[in-house]
């Protein structure tokens, strides 16, 4: 699975406050995700955390492909 098709956006916050603030000025939909460098108890393997990531976006896509269809 790719983003083959699909328009990317990336926007970089200094902080966890700066990301907030960023999230609570935007409109209503303008990110699928928001990714933060958390420092997590346990281990997460990387390859299986960008599936589940890419998964998720894709479907979230999907949906909004459909309902805009639905109009």
């Amino acid at each position: 699975m790719g983003a083959e098709g699909y328009s990317l956006f990336s926007a970089r916050a200094r902080n966890g406050e700066d990301a907030v603030n960023m999230f609570r000025k935007s409109e209503p939909g303008f990110y699928n995700a928001i990714l933060m460098d958390a420092h997590l108890s346990k281990p997460v393997e990387p390859d299986r955390l960008y599936e589940t990531m890419a998964r998720l976006i894709m479907e979230r896509t999907a949906e909004e492909v459909k309902q805009d269809a639905e109009l």
